[in-house]
């Protein structure tokens, strides 16, 4: 149990008995309905600390609520754990530092996310203190020009947050206001849909992290929506013709068979590409080992087995003839991580005199998505290109000119005279229709292969009774 005392200053205190001692909570000036109630929550934790059990619901509400002074009071007499104190960046910096088991990319991608968390809130920001309402704002803001103005993440990370702590620009080094906190910013110069969900997605991670490591009680990204969506304004379908040109426009082996297995093989680019081994290349089975490091975190997905499709053997023997003796990659000369494929295949597309299209690499792959989905099963489209079939419609298949051009083939017709024809068959008599045969439910019945009473009654739906004759 535990009781209220009052000292002649009018301030109180709640006595509690925690193991063999009675330590003093002091309250400071307080009405007694007030003590009254923390009292309640004191005993609550004393009994679930004596008893070993979970503390009620409404306790560990009433925790999460109450400020960093009552809580330090409740930790002195030992019935809470301190809290923790952690800076917003201090604390991501020491997430990517532990997680040892992050690929690359997904650091890249998380720096990406410190670099506008930072921006936004700064670095010292006591992360207990970021609010659901400033999650908002925080994604109202990756949609505004003011992300742009403030920096968007061009230099070192650690340069940048030392430089968006005090509203610097790194470029430029001019003042430049960031918004208030929540506030409502124009979103026709931001960031697309699809990043700024991956973006809060990363943040939401994070203070998922800190929620286990007991440095915060909340996760104010939670109800912020971060599930995946896709962009159809930035899938482009590039023909086969642009990949002609776009090969002719080099006779570098290995870059013809990068091209060539983003477009023709459907692999990641440059993930897949620079993991894929000759040993993988089955010239005489007519498979290709894919290994697939983007999902060998998930059992089962580390590779998967796709055809040697046509297209792709010519670019690989010739690949193979160029390679150095002994080589062990298919592409060797430009795994060096300083290498940017993407600029270097801009110059080709220029080369060639041809427009960029958005997403390049990506979008090889999703050409060869959308061209697979129209030639096999979806299930066999999806599983040879390394996605579900759900995942290949939201982000890869797109809709063709091929298509439309499919769909209005020989609709050319004048559906007036269409009707007219089919109005005049209609009208024909039986007689007519003994040497031309019937249709009936899609099939077409020679006269002179029905029995006699089967043609009486055949001929007798022709009329107007539409019954057939006893």
């Amino acid at each position: 149990m535990a009781s209220i005392s009052t000292n002649s200053d009018g301030h109180r205190r709640i006595f509690v008995a925690v193991g063999k001692k009675r330590p003093a909570i002091y309250l400071g000036a307080m009405s007694l309905r007030d003590a009254q109630a923390i009292r309640v929550h004191v005993e609550a934790l004393a009994r679930a600390l004596r008893t070993r059990q979970a503390v009620a619901a409404a306790t560990e509400v009433w925790l999460s609520e109450i400020g960093d002074d009552m809580h330090d009071r409740l930790a002195r007499v030992g019935l809470v754990a301190a809290r923790g104190s952690a800076t917003l960046a201090a604390f991501i910096d020491g997430y990517l530092a532990r997680r040892v088991d992050h690929k690359p990319n997904a650091k890249k991608n998380i720096l990406g996310a410190r670099r506008c968390l930072v921006a936004y809130f700064g670095a010292d920001k006591p992360m207990r203190e970021i609010t659901e309402h400033d999650a908002d704002g925080f994604r109202l803001w990756l949609m505004s020009k003011a992300r742009r103005a403030s920096g968007r993440g061009k230099g070192k990370a650690d340069t940048l947050a030392d430089n968006v702590v005090n509203k610097v620009t790194p470029v430029a080094g001019t003042i430049v206001p960031l918004p208030p906190l929540g506030t409502t910013v124009p979103t026709d110069a931001g960031l697309s849909e699809a990043t700024v969900r991956r973006r809060c997605g990363y943040a939401k991670q994070l203070f998922k992290a800190a929620i286990k490591a007991r440095l915060i009680d909340r996760n104010p990204f939670a109800e912020v929506v971060t599930a995946s969506v896709g962009n159809d304004a930035r899938l482009f379908f590039v023909d086969r013709a642009t990949i002609d040109a776009l090969l002719s426009a080099t006779t570098c082996p290995e870059w013809r068979l990068m091209i060539g297995l983003a477009r023709y093989g459907a692999l990641r680019c440059p993930s897949e590409v620079l993991a894929l081994r000759w040993a993988d290349v089955d010239f005489e089975g007519k498979r290709i080992r894919v290994p697939s490091p983007k999902t060998a975190g998930h059992a089962g997905h580390g590779h998967r087995l796709i055809p040697l499709f046509p297209e792709l053997e010519p670019l690989l023997t010739a690949a193979l003839n160029a390679a150095p003796e002994r080589s062990e990659y298919v592409v060797s000369k430009y795994r060096d991580c300083a290498v940017n494929l993407r600029t270097h295949l801009l110059r080709l597309i220029d080369r060639a005199k041809l427009v960029a299209w958005p997403r390049l690499w990506q979008n090889l792959r999703a050409s060869r998505a959308t061209e697979l989905a129209k030639e096999f099963p979806a299930h066999v489209a999806a599983g040879w290109c390394g996605h579900s079939v759900e995942v290949a419609g939201a982000h890869y298949w797109s809709t063709t000119d091929s298509d439309f051009d499919r769909a209005t083939k020989g609709a050319t017709q004048n559906p007036t005279q269409s009707l007219h024809r089919m109005t005049t068959n209609d009208r024909k008599s039986p007689e007519a229709g003994k040497s031309e045969g019937i249709a009936n439910g899609g099939d077409v019945f020679e006269l002179a292969d029905i029995s006699e009473n089967d043609r009486e009654n055949k001929c007798a739906r022709m009329d107007s009774n539409h019954r057939p004759t006893v």
